[in-house]
């Protein structure tokens, strides 16, 4: 078994789970510490993604690990970067991560 294998598999680390669609080129991103819980998590969110996913089958899916200051996404227009255990969400807006930054 590789370190990653291992790190993958931790219940208490977030992960991102992709899924690809049948002829759609970007994967719809599911947040969540397993495979059961990213499942669930595109059952409900399956519904309101645009009309080209519906009746489209899962034909992959892939598991990635966020990387602090790395890994980026939107939420309410608000740009956010990865930061683990600095955050308590392990979010953090973008420009005040550059701020703490510039400070060390």
């Amino acid at each position: 078994m590789s370190l990653y294998s291992i790190q993958v598999e931790k219940p208490d680390i977030i992960k991102f789970y992709a899924f690809t669609f049948e002829s759609i080129d970007k994967p719809v991103v599911i947040e969540a510490f397993n495979v059961k819980q990213a499942r669930e998590g595109l059952l409900k969110v399956i519904e309101k993604l645009p009309q080209k996913f519906q009746g489209k089958k899962v034909v992959g899916q892939t598991v990635t690990l966020p990387v602090m200051g790395v890994s980026k996404k939107k939420i309410s227009g608000i740009d956010y970067v990865w930061v683990g255990k600095l955050n308590p969400t392990g979010w953090m807006p973008e420009q005040e991560y550059k701020l703490r930054k510039k400070k060390k």
